[in-house]
């Protein structure tokens, strides 16, 4: 009697030892998958703060790539003001206002329907970042449709080139277009594609940067 009452004893203490020792992994195991997804989520937000920071670095700084942007953007339209709602977030709104102020001039709105697809081709770009301004040389192509007669209309595609001054200013935490001034020389006018002139303007560049958008052609940006 005396015996089968230790070995009850004895196997409820090794059942309770048991549950106990389960328990314990249990606990154990639910405390490292916590720990490691804590640990997992810190390393997402902190990539997320690593990712936010560089691109607000980026916003505020000027360079090749985000003038480039800007430029495929403005000269590749269907036609005139066709692309207005994508180069609006790369300007300031008074430099914005201008833009549709003047193609609302007498003079573009009768050449409108017949200067179509405006094709951005390549541009040649130099920075001064200390007054966040830009000259651009850019080469794009268009289309010149002739008047309708008797029931014909003729095409006429070729390029063109301009030459702007683009200046920059920040504005909501963004560097953007505040002004867009025809330039009085081309590149070609100056000696060595204008690299030396410019480096002693304090500008740097002078690559060509040929249509390898960053920017899809008609992706509307936030």
């Amino acid at each position: 009697m005396y015996n089968k009452v230790k070995i009850r004893l004895m196997a409820l203490l090794g059942a309770l030892m048991l549950v106990g020792f389960v328990g314990m992994i249990g606990f154990t195991l639910g405390n490292k998958i916590t720990h490691h997804q804590a640990v997992k989520e810190a390393e997402k937000n902190a990539s997320r703060v690593l990712e936010e920071k560089v691109k607000e670095n980026q916003d505020k700084t000027l360079s090749e790539q985000n003038i480039k942007d800007f430029l495929i953007q403005y000269y590749t339209k269907k036609k005139l003001g066709e692309n207005n709602h994508r180069i609006k977030s790369f300007m300031t709104e008074s430099a914005y206002n201008k833009e549709l102020t003047e193609q609302e001039k007498a003079v573009n709105q009768v050449n409108k329907e017949f200067v179509v697809d405006y094709v951005f081709e390549e541009a040649t770009i130099f920075i001064n970042h200390q007054t966040n301004e830009a000259i651009v040389e850019v080469s794009y192509s268009l289309t010149h449709l002739s008047e309708v007669t008797d029931g014909q209309q003729f095409k006429n595609t070729h390029r063109e080139t301009d030459t702007l001054k683009l200046s920059y200013s920040l504005a909501s935490g963004k560097l953007l277009v505040s002004q867009i001034t025809p330039w009085q020389l081309n590149l070609s006018d100056l000696s060595d594609g204008g690299v030396t002139y410019f480096e002693n303007q304090g500008l740097s560049g002078g690559s060509s940067s040929s249509l390898i958008p960053s920017l899809e052609i008609g992706q509307k940006t936030e």
